[in-house]
């Protein structure tokens, strides 16, 4: 999983699991924000972190962690 390779370094990738990193949000929670869409992570992802490693993804990278973080929004 690439969010597993680049990403859980600083955040919780999966369900129930803390964050390494201090202030990191856990994707389940990125995903749980009513404001959290495919669209506005995209546009996220596109910026390097403030805080984190100057990571450039390439636009598959990009739509494949976005569309995770999205499946993981909770169920109505």
């Amino acid at each position: 999983m690439l969010s597993a390779q680049l990403c859980a370094a600083c955040h919780a990738a999966k369900p129930g699991a803390p964050s390494p990193k201090a202030g990191a949000p856990p994707f389940p929670s990125v995903a749980a924000d009513p404001a959290t869409t495919i669209f506005s992570l995209r546009a996220f992802l596109r910026t390097p972190h403030w805080t984190g490693p100057n990571v450039m993804l390439k636009p598959d990278d990009i739509d494949d962690i976005a569309s995770y973080i999205v499946s993981l929004k909770p169920k109505r």
